[in-house]
């Protein structure tokens, strides 16, 4: 109880120096640094930063944020493995879990733009990683594909939005490692 009320005496003193709204952004090595001095209602952690600020964090937030470092972390680190263990809140995943193929059926004839067929053939391995598979559509212009299989993220499948989306950030991609955008917002989504 001396804690709380310590607590409280500070918390009435504490000002944000121009941060309206009382938002401040919070670096990983600030909360390395950082001294945890009470939970409030099972929802907060107040925190004391090097510079004598104090800090609510959201736990929920926070849990979160975790759980899509942990997930990103398996599925684009290349010291992850298939049978790396990805334990969250309310779940677990395997590895080989958070991304796998998932057929399209029945299979869905696209066509592409002669932009987005010559993105696609420079980059055919890189989509074959991503677990999008197609084939050329027999009997017609070089510029049409069936796609025969979809990237699946967490049991997610993605769409053929998502797709288009992946040819058009390659086309501006100029090598290193691609995360696509569709599998951050479905991890993101995941991280529960």
């Amino acid at each position: 109880k001396k804690r709380i009320k310590a607590l409280e005496t500070k918390i009435g003193d504490l000002s944000f120096d121009g941060h309206a709204g009382g938002s401040i952004s919070l670096t990983k090595e600030m909360l390395a640094k950082a001294e945890v001095i009470a939970q409030v209602d099972s929802k907060f952690i107040i925190v004391k930063t090097e510079c004598e600020k104090l800090l609510a964090v959201d736990q929920h937030a926070a849990d979160e944020r975790v759980a899509l470092e942990k997930l990103e972390h398996a599925l684009f680190c290349a010291d992850s493995h298939d049978g790396l263990e990805v334990r969250m809140t309310k779940r677990k995943l395997l590895g080989h879990d958070i991304l796998k193929q998932s057929a399209v059926y029945p299979p869905n004839r696209v066509a592409l733009s002669t932009s987005q067929v010559q993105t696609l053939r420079h980059n055919f391995i890189l989509l074959q990683k991503w677990k999008f598979s197609f084939e050329k559509e027999p009997r017609t212009d070089d510029r049409s594909i069936v796609i025969t299989g979809l990237p699946s993220i967490c049991g997610r499948v993605a769409g053929l939005d998502d797709f288009f989306e992946i040819l058009a950030e390659l086309n501006h991609f100029r090598g290193g490692e691609i995360r696509p955008a569709f599998v951050k917002r479905i991890l993101a989504s995941q991280a529960f």
